[in-house]
Formats: structure tokens, C-alpha cells, sequence
């Protein structure tokens, strides 16, 4: 493959990583009620769980021509990276590698916009809410995602529930031969 061709997918990858609508102030205090005393620890987690597999999202949280998406979390050296990859319903997967931080209950690529709170992140199963510190108001973004080695279906549920709860309307729904990706 040319480098020019790899550079655009790497591009192509980021664009759902990066688009989000703004932070609702509303939506994060209740999810910092929710955490209670403790804010999520994240990366640690992650790259414990392996392979994270997403199975529900809002609307347009990916492009709507994927099959499957996964992420693994590495640390390199002092750096952790997300290995975030995208297989569309024809074509070749899309990977793309970022640097990511985590923060008091959220994670960002350096020098982005975009925040993922980490709203459940318990039994092999997330709830995360993604935003941006700037541009639009819009409607609330999320999605779940399962450690593809197993996870609490209770906690799975009271992802939904949680979801639902918080006005985060989960309709684009990914097949369970995603966790074989």
C-alpha cells in the first residue's frame, strides 16, 4: 500500500475518534454522581481487559457503514495507546494508534476536544458518554462496549438502563460475531 493511501486511512480512522457534540455540564454532574466517591480508573483496566468490543452506540458515534468495531489499550513506556479498529461491512479494516490520557473519569487523544467519560466501567462492561469541550450542542453520544473475553450481563443491563436514564439513545446495535473479530 502507498503511503499516501495509508496516511488517508490513517485520517479516515480518526474522524469518528474526533467528532462529538459539546459537553453537557448536566450530563456529567449526574455522571460523577453516579461514580460516587471514586472516579473510574481507566487505562489500567483497559489494557488489563484485552480486547474491548463495542456492541451499542447512539446514532453516527461510528460511521454507519461498520460491521464491527474493537479497541485494545497498550502502554508504551510512559505512554498509553489506544489500537482502535473499525471493519466496515465491505472493504478492509480500518486501524488507527493514538496516544490517549486519562483524567478524573475520562480519557482523551493529547491536544483533542473530545472526552469519553467512562459513566460504568465494571464486570468487563463500559458505558462511555463521548463530547467535546467546543463546538455544537447537540444530542448525547455513547456507547457500550464488553471485554471480548467475557462480562457481567448484569452489568451489561444496568449499562442500558443507565443509558436510557441519561437520555443516551442506544439504537445502533453491532452483532455478537463482533466479539470474534
Amino acid at each position: 500500500m502507498g503511503t499516501c493511501l495509508l496516511m488517508l486511512l490513517a485520517f479516515y480512522g480518526t474522524v469518528s475518534l474526533a467528532e462529538a457534540s459539546k459537553c453537557d455540564e448536566d450530563t456529567i454532574k449526574k455522571i460523577k454522581e453516579l461514580w460516587g466517591e471514586h472516579s473510574p480508573k481507566i487505562l489500567e483496566t483497559a489494557v488489563a481487559n484485552g480486547k474491548e468490543v463495542v456492541i451499542a452506540t447512539t446514532p453516527f458515534y461510528y460511521d454507519v457503514d461498520r460491521k464491527c468495531v474493537y479497541s485494545i489499550f497498550v502502554k508504551d513506556k510512559d505512554q498509553y495507546k489506544i489500537i482502535n479498529t473499525e471493519v466496515p461491512k465491505s472493504g478492509s479494516a480500518i486501524t488507527t494508534v493514538l496516544p490517549i490520557n486519562e483524567y478524573e473519569g475520562y480519557t482523551n487523544v493529547p491536544e483533542k476536544t473530545v472526552r469519553r467519560y467512562y459513566v460504568l466501567y465494571e464486570g468487563g462492561v463500559q458505558l462511555l458518554y463521548k463530547c467535546s469541550t467546543d463546538g455544537e450542542i447537540g444530542p448525547a453520544e455513547a456507547a457500550i462496549k464488553v471485554r471480548a473475553s467475557g462480562y457481567d450481563k448484569d452489568k451489561l443491563s444496568e449499562a442500558r438502563d443507565i443509558a436510557k436514564k441519561l437520555d443516551m439513545n442506544l439504537s445502533t446495535e453491532f452483532p455478537e460475531s463482533c466479539l470474534d473479530c
